[in-house]
């Protein structure tokens, strides 16, 4: 078999011995992305950490708070209801004093 003396395609990506066992396009991949160490992901999972609690005593703080103003108007109603077994109100009598004032102007 003749040996080939043809150079290869400039363009052609090549192997070369020290990194033989990584894929080319995988080489220009890992190229792309961003390596973290380990300091910068404790960091960044302590931040998801902390805006998870951070949600977490946002809602418990909203249901506090609507619960207490439940509670607060539970209590005027009951007292409201009190107050009025105290002093029961006079249902109107229609327009009684209307025609009162009508028979008085007349006469």
């Amino acid at each position: 078999m003749p040996h080939n003396t043809n150079m290869p395609d400039p363009n052609r990506r090549q192997t070369r011995p020290q990194n033989a066992h990584a894929h080319p396009g995988k080489v220009v991949l890992e190229a792309l992305c961003a390596h973290h160490n380990k300091e910068e992901i404790e960091a960044e999972k302590r931040g998801q950490e902390e805006r998870r609690e951070n949600r977490e005593k946002k809602k418990a703080t909203k249901k506090a708070a609507v619960l207490e103003i439940a509670r607060f108007e539970n209590n005027m109603m009951i007292e409201d209801a009190k107050d009025e077994g105290r002093f029961p109100r006079n249902r109107s009598k229609g327009n009684k004093k209307f025609t009162n004032y009508k028979r008085q102007t007349q006469s």
